[in-house]
């Protein structure tokens, strides 16, 4: 059943066969011719004879060795783009039967589990750099020599440019140590930024990832939730004990003989309400926040903002600027950041609105010619206030808006020489 098929063995038969035919030919030739006449092993006949049995003999042998060589060479060429992760390279059988084909056949079929494993592999990968770069967590990539060999779109925040420009530099120069563990060595990035550490192999080489965690916001996140729980518990006191006071002051109120009287329940009612009013206000932090951000001009947020307070003199730049933000929460911050503004203004009010896009990033500005900021360390702790009748909850609730769009919200004095305050929003774009 081997003799007619395309397979080694039917070869190796074959060849076998042949070179027994051409032997028996030979001998026959010599026997009749050869060995009758005189000196029957010398003569020209048997010579001949002999010499064309041995020529045939090696030919055939050297074709059997090089045809089994070629079979294994053709493997060996495919074994090779195997081990350098070309598995689209398939070689084609030099016998499509038999025992070296069902090996060709086997050595396909296990390229083309490795070319589907690998493809599906480098789906995984795309995806997974994909969702890196999106994340608002600065991480870090550097190779066997401690330089930076891929990073996300969040490095731009910690370096203040984007890490494209950075590649290839060394760990030290971007202010990091990696002895006895990595860290920063500025003692102002260490105190915000956790710094952890892991290895990977990738085609036999060993990287470094690093993972950036914010602590400030991870603490004000906890500061946050602990305030809620407060806020939570004293408004739930204070409705509690509004509630009946309320109505027996309403009660009261009717029957009030004098003046006098009448007056005193009116300023006792009034602060139940403005009491009742500020606990409300208060609950706005415990209710959760959807973020729906698209990209929109910067002039539309400018012009509904100027309109709002016409009585202040405003300067715009950038506003024909693209934002990529949430409006209406922005809106809602900008609204709070500029009745602070205007109430700290002895002055005609004279405010800036500006946006500037950098790295991925947009800065909005809103800068005033008040008096300034004179206890900047607490502006954001709940129930501090610097105004006679503030409630301390504005600015907080601003942070709080401000970081549900993974953006930040600072106050500062103004740095050019004048007098007034300005409040900086960042907000993180994504790449185009």
């Amino acid at each position: 059943m081997h003799w007619k098929n395309n397979s080694l063995e039917g070869f190796w038969k074959r060849q076998c066969l042949l070179l027994i035919l051409i032997q028996i030919s030979l001998l026959t030739i010599c026997w009749q011719f050869g060995l009758v006449q005189e000196k029957p092993l010398l003569n020209i006949v048997t010579i001949s004879c002999l010499v064309t049995w041995v020529g045939v003999t090696i030919w055939t042998f050297y074709r059997i060795v090089t045809q089994v060589k070629s079979s294994y060479l053709r493997s060996t060429i495919q074994l090779e783009s195997c081990r350098k992760q070309d598995f689209s390279q398939q070689a084609k059988a030099r016998f499509p039967t038999g025992v070296v084909g069902q090996f060709h056949h086997q050595l396909n079929k296990l390229s083309d589990d490795l070319l589907s494993t690998k493809e599906s592999e480098d789906k995984d990968s795309i995806l997974l750099l994909r969702l890196v770069k999106q994340l608002n967590t600065p991480i870090l990539v550097f190779d066997e020599r401690l330089q930076l060999s891929f990073g996300n779109q969040a490095c731009s925040a910690l370096f203040d440019k984007p890490w494209q420009t950075l590649r290839f530099t060394t760990a030290a120069r971007l202010g990091l140590d990696h002895q006895p563990d990595w860290h920063f060595k500025d003692e102002k990035h260490q105190q915000r930024w956790q710094v952890r550490h892991s290895n990977f192999n990738h085609n036999g080489h060993t990287y470094h990832l690093l993972v950036m965690t914010d602590i400030q916001i991870a603490l004000r996140e906890q500061e946050l939730k602990a305030w809620q729980r407060l806020i939570r518990v004293i408004s739930h006191e204070i409705r509690n004990s509004l509630t009946p006071v309320s109505t027996m002051l309403e009660r009261l109120k009717h029957r009030a003989t004098s003046e006098r009287d009448s007056a005193a329940f009116e300023v006792i009612v009034e602060r139940c309400e403005h009491l009742a009013e500020f606990v409300k206000r208060y609950a706005q932090l415990q209710q959760s926040v959807t973020v729906k951000a698209y990209e929109q001009p910067f002039e539309q947020v400018c012009t509904e903002l100027t309109s709002l307070f016409p009585q202040a003199h405003w300067q715009l730049e950038g506003q024909h600027l693209p934002l990529h933000c949430d409006a209406t929460l922005l809106k809602q911050v900008l609204i709070n950041l500029t009745k602070n503004a205007l109430e700290a203004c002895t002055d005609r009010p004279q405010l800036t609105l500006s946006l500037k896009l950098k790295n991925h990033s947009a800065t909005i500005s809103l800068t005033d010619n008040g008096h300034g900021l004179s206890n900047p360390d607490n502006l954001f702790v709940p129930f501090y206030s610097t105004k006679d009748r503030g409630e301390g909850i504005g600015l907080m609730l601003c942070q709080h808006l401000t970081e549900q769009m993974n953006g930040q919200l600072q106050l500062i004095n103004r740095a050019d020489g004048h007098r007034g305050a300005c409040a900086v929003i960042s907000l993180t774009q994504p790449t185009p």
